[in-house]
């Protein structure tokens, strides 16, 4: 009844993408920047969450930092062409277009809504309790609270929801239409997983990487030494993730705020219904083997952040427990800034740019 989530974003953004118009490649830029962290991916076109309430000055900065450009105008809501009736548009010059972006909110207020629905619901009622969903049921369910903010961890925790049950305690991410943490924190994120199988994969692909930035070099001496910000023979590289990376990328540990052993998918707007100690919800709940047995595969994304950027094969050192190069850095000689960044994602630009 339910589309997985990921189904859901793949979906929504290669709609965007053949629609290539200025303000979604816009869009794509401004959240795969160095500011992209601060900000919460919407699915309307142009429209970005304000997960950390910057202000509209410093809204206007990081534009005119990202796309190099002068002049920035703003359109206040309900004056065409801005589509919203809440938010400020933000339209500028690129790619010889103009392109519109949208401040929203905090972008958490649904998914928030949704995961107090399904905490409410079963709290409803006294006792021990049965969860019927569209696929599966739970039974031995004492209460439920929301996990809030994990002490240590930068990004959103895994898991919204936790389970009292009388089998111990079970977390469940109900983050709706919104991708989950993914390691949210990037290479960091990995890095605090440390697990033996995605730290290899990991490892790999900053190989592979290696090698083919250093064939580009030798096949281009001039490049040697000199700032590859914006060169497009350095491409972004993009690796599908097998499940068995997948799997455990996706559960998360304690100090992430997971592990997760379920995800719910359903409305925003939680339906229920109570029938004695049996409570039925309008969704469905996944195991995280379930989830990724049905959903479209994620890949891993390595690119050049914003800024000079020099070919180094310098250890990232802020790492413990994952070895890979800087790959950039933000000097010739290979010290300071790291100016790559990793992350996982449900889309790519070029169809060729997925590789198993």
């Amino acid at each position: 009844m339910y589309r997985l989530i990921i189904e859901h974003i793949v979906k929504q953004v290669l709609r965007e993408t053949r629609s290539a118009s200025a303000t979604t490649k816009a869009k794509q830029k401004l959240l795969s920047s160095k500011y992209g962290s601060k900000f919460i991916p919407l699915t309307t076109p142009g429209r970005i969450g304000n997960k950390e309430g910057i202000s509209e000055t410093d809204f206007i900065k990081i534009i005119k930092d990202v796309f190099e450009v002068e002049e920035v105008n703003t359109l206040a809501k309900n004056v065409s062409p801005n589509p919203s009736s809440k938010y400020t548009a933000f339209t500028f010059s690129f790619e010889g277009k103009e392109a519109m972006l949208i401040l929203a909110g905090k972008g958490k207020e649904s998914f928030e809504r949704q995961e107090r629905g399904v905490i409410e619901a079963i709290n409803s009622i006294q006792g021990i309790k049965t969860l019927v969903f569209d696929n599966t049921r739970i039974e031995g369910v004492k209460s439920a609270r929301k996990i809030g903010k994990v002490e240590g961890y930068k990004a959103q925790a895994y898991a919204d929801i936790e389970l009292d049950t009388t089998k111990g305690i079970r977390k469940v991410s109900a983050k709706g239409l919104q991708s989950p943490s993914l390691g949210g924190a990037g290479l960091s994120g990995f890095d605090i997983l440390n697990n033996p199988t995605v730290n290899n994969f990991i490892e790999e692909i900053y190989k592979e990487a290696v090698t083919e930035y250093t064939q580009v070099l030798n096949s281009n001496p001039d490049l040697k030494g000199k700032d590859l910000q914006g060169n497009r023979l350095f491409k972004d590289v993009y690796r599908q993730m097998p499940k068995e990376v997948e799997i455990p990328i996706l559960r998360g540990i304690e100090e992430m705020g997971g592990p997760i052993d379920y995800f719910y998918i359903g409305n925003m707007d939680v339906d229920f219904k109570v029938e004695g100690n049996t409570i039925a919800f309008n969704g469905d709940l996944y195991t995280v083997e379930e989830f990724v047995e049905r959903g479209t595969p994620f890949f891993v994304r390595l690119l050049k952040r914003e800024g000079p950027c020099y070919f180094t094969v310098e250890k990232n050192t802020k790492l413990q427990n994952i070895n890979v190069p800087k790959l950039f850095a933000i000097k010739p000689d290979g010290s300071g800034q790291t100016q790559s960044r990793l992350f996982v994602t449900n889309r790519a630009t070029r169809g060729r740019d997925y590789q198993s």
